[in-house]
């Protein structure tokens, strides 16, 4: 006689409401534990960044200088209508900008050129600076730069005497390398700047 010896099956048990909530809580903490780590990630490569837009601008102001065989001037202020061109404009070609150099009509002035002032250049805003949009100043609205050109350590332009300040970019004069005596390596030529508060 043959006897069949059966095994019970075990039947297949699915998750309880506890167990399902636990392992939610558990995902939810090691995400959270993550998501700083990821920002701290994405904030560093925005500091790369950053720096990554200040040599850039260094190589092009080393590149305006290499062609021109001076510094761009911060402006030239009180000699023509178009004298309020900045430094930034200046070297635009360098940053691989010429085309929107060549829509600037040097002799009008700044605000009058919205084709120009709205455009958004990217090397000129840092990634995690808060207010990259379009700025409202007045009838001009332009888009800031989140870099700056040292004009000096108070006096930037003093239009009554035409004095300038210390620094190494002023308004109204061209600096040659040779006239900066504390040497280019020593000298801060652009810092990142607060593009604007509003």
């Amino acid at each position: 006689m043959n006897r069949r010896t059966g095994n019970r099956r075990k039947g297949r048990r699915g998750f309880s409401l506890v167990e399902l909530l636990v392992v939610i809580a558990v995902i939810a903490v090691l995400i959270s534990l993550l998501l700083p780590a990821v920002q701290q990630a994405r904030e560093a490569a925005r500091t790369v960044q950053c720096k990554n837009n200040l040599k850039q601008i260094g190589l092009a102001l080393h590149t305006y200088h290499d062609t021109y065989n001076v510094f761009p001037p911060l402006g030239l202020y009180g000699s023509a209508a178009g004298g309020s061109w900045s430094a930034h404009a200046r070297i635009l070609p360098f940053l691989e900008q010429a085309n929107l150099q060549n829509l600037i009509d040097w002799g009008q002035p700044y605000g009058s050129q919205p084709d120009v002032t709205r455009v958004r250049v990217p090397i000129y805003l840092c990634p995690s600076d808060p207010n990259d949009r379009e700025r409202p100043d007045g009838a001009v609205t332009h888009y800031p730069v989140t870099y700056g050109f040292v004009a000096g350590t108070w006096l930037i332009w003093d239009p009554v005497n035409r004095r300038f300040g210390d620094g190494a970019f002023v308004p109204n004069q061209p600096h040659r390398a040779a006239q900066i005596t504390d040497g280019l390596s020593n000298t801060v030529g652009a810092s990142e700047v607060k593009a604007w508060q509003a």
